[in-house]
């Protein structure tokens, strides 16, 4: 069966980001995608995949050190 592609217009409404957010993904390899001459598609299964693999940072997470306890 053949994976239904998204433009990155659809996986930023979806996932309720903003465009450039997920162009920068597709960019630095983040999220697989093909790209069809010049434009972008992101394949149903790779955003799944994105998505299981967590590859967002959590929000409020800034310096990526522990704090210490007690504190």
């Amino acid at each position: 069966m053949v994976d239904k592609l998204l433009t990155p217009k659809e996986v930023a409404d979806i996932l309720q980001i903003k465009l450039v957010t997920v162009t920068t993904y597709l960019r630095n390899g983040s999220l697989k995608g093909v790209k069809v001459g010049r434009l972008w598609r992101i394949r149903s299964t790779d955003l799944e995949s994105f998505l299981s693999r967590g590859s967002t940072k959590a929000v409020g997470s800034t310096s990526g050190f522990d704090t210490p306890s007690g504190l």
